[in-house]
């Protein structure tokens, strides 16, 4: 059964994750040291095989660019319900996860609780190591997880404040100094050292739009949503982990993924992701920013 260096039973989120968000894409498709090594474990804890593990990575993908479809149909069409299409895409994959696994789906089920405790608390334990040694008078750079978009130029990212999408095109100058822009620096243990420098914010998101979580609450700049969460945490991270404003974003829509920033795949590609449904945790520096 899984086991890890932190014990699934000293996470304080006690809550079972299936059904009610994707997990298996985060778990299959992020390039990370850590999580590569649950996968190996997953496999040997109930007896995958090679072509299993290929199949689960298939039903992962699937769900993931379903996830992604709806969420960019209800933009355009308001009668399609986010909750109601997240709940069927959920479904279909759990549907054939027991199909995929037959006897070995509720040892499955329970691995998935246990690694999710797992993961959350070690999520948390390393923020807070960094939040320890950072300034607390808003911060210069933060490790967040970082995910992919179509964007519509190459060299761009999304980050959760609207203001810095409207002033880099112009249209709104409540931050008075554009262009603005973000370094961003991407390392998996092992693996070379990327970095993508002067990226331009040219889109809100992936989640909110009033998250400026490196701002502090007291600062310059004050951060003008959420501020009861830490400096440095997004929203929906927190919302992700640990069930934070109901699992919600902003707009009232259940959180997929734990993302603070969401690159173009040109960006993705110059930091070393292998493909465009992968994701990694990476460090943006914010230095630029108001």
């Amino acid at each position: 059964m899984f086991t890890n260096n932190v014990s699934a039973q000293t996470s304080g989120n006690d809550n079972d994750p299936w059904l009610v968000k994707p997990v298996l894409h985060y778990l299959l498709y992020t390039q990370d040291t850590k999580l590569e090594s649950d996968v190996q474990q997953l496999k040997s804890d109930i007896s995958l095989t090679n072509e299993e593990l290929e199949q689960l990575r298939s039903i992962a993908a699937e769900e993931f660019l379903k996830c992604r479809d709806f969420k960019k149909q209800i933009e355009n069409d308001k009668n399609i319900s986010y909750e109601q299409e997240l709940k069927v895409s959920l479904q279909g994959s759990d549907s054939k996860l027991k199909t995929l696994l037959g006897k070995r789906y509720p040892e499955f089920r329970k691995w998935i609780r246990q690694w999710w405790s797992s993961e959350t608390e070690y999520r948390n334990q390393r923020f807070k190591k960094q939040g320890d040694i950072s300034i607390k008078s808003d911060i210069s750079s933060q490790y967040v997880y970082a995910t992919q978009y179509d964007a519509y130029t190459d060299r761009e990212a999304a980050l959760p404040d609207k203001y810095l999408k409207f002033a880099n095109y112009g249209t709104d100058y409540t931050y008075p100094n554009p262009p603005y822009t973000v370094n961003i620096r991407s390392q998996v243990v092992g693996q070379p050292e990327y970095w993508a420098y002067y990226v331009f914010i040219k889109e809100a998101g992936p989640w909110n739009e009033n998250d400026n979580y490196w701002d502090s609450a007291t600062g310059s700049n004050p951060r003008r949503t959420f501020t009861d969460l830490p400096l440095g945490k997004p929203e929906a991270e927190a919302a992700y982990f640990d069930n934070y404003n109901n699992g919600l974003d902003e707009f009232d829509r259940t959180v997929l993924n734990p993302a603070g920033v969401d690159l173009s795949h040109d960006v993705a590609t110059e930091l070393g992701f292998g493909g465009p449904l992968v994701s990694r945790w990476v460090e943006v520096f914010y230095t630029d920013l108001p």
